[in-house]
């Protein structure tokens, strides 16, 4: 389980500038980089990468997202359908809006 520290800094992390900068730097050294800047346990974030400890659940949601019907990430669902914006977000918008009868 998660200590509080943590938690909280793995919510920074999803909230750091890189994330949305640098989308493409997911190499295990900017990774790493990346758990240092966000003040993560190095010790246990090494082992955890190391014995591969979430590849198990990374591989039940890829599998949940395919048989959703998700083709890519990110995936938004309104009212249970999958709705692409690989082209944009307009067809979302739109979704949403004649969901809420706007």
């Amino acid at each position: 389980m998660r200590s509080m520290k943590d938690t909280e800094c793995h919510r920074r992390a999803l909230r750091e500038p890189w994330r949305r900068e640098h989308p493409q730097h997911l190499k295990a050294n900017n990774l790493r980089q990346y758990a240092l800047q966000a003040e993560l346990d190095l010790d246990r974030y090494d082992y955890e990468i190391k014995e591969h400890l979430y590849l198990q659940r990374v591989h039940e949601h890829i599998d949940g997202g395919a048989k959703s019907g998700v083709r890519s990430t990110p995936g938004f669902f309104v009212n249970g359908a999958v709705e692409d914006v690989s082209f944009g977000l307009d067809r979302l918008y739109k979704a949403a809006e004649a969901a809420l009868g706007k």
